[in-house]
């Protein structure tokens, strides 16, 4: 159980995750760190907090310790899933040149 928890919050690095904590507090931030001796210990940076309906002023670094921690949720942008098209207007490109045209088709290299 413990490897597939680290597998999965692997995929959060670097994404925006919410954290509920014990005291009921639930913090919002990007996931910065994971600890993998015990999963549920996590780095979050630019956190905050939403209480009664009032943001907390932003926290560079908050460290989220696994006895506090009861859940922590986020989407996961896994490579396979979902390419999204490229809105690139200047510099493109091969993999954006492929998918605006025939990927079937050859076109002829320049130097």
């Amino acid at each position: 159980m413990h490897s597939r928890l680290l597998f999965l919050l692997s995929y959060l690095v670097g994404s925006q995750v919410k954290v509920a904590a014990k005291d009921g507090r639930v913090y919002t931030g990007v996931l910065d760190s994971i600890n993998p001796n015990d999963a549920q210990s996590v780095v979050l940076r630019y956190a905050y907090s939403l209480g009664n309906g009032k943001a907390t002023p932003p926290i560079d670094t908050l460290v989220v310790h696994g006895d506090d921690c009861l859940s922590i949720s986020g989407i996961a942008a896994f490579a396979d899933g979902g390419a999204r098209e490229s809105s690139r207007t200047g510099f493109k490109t091969d993999a954006d040149i492929t998918k605006a045209g025939n990927p079937a088709s050859a076109r002829e290299l320049h130097r």
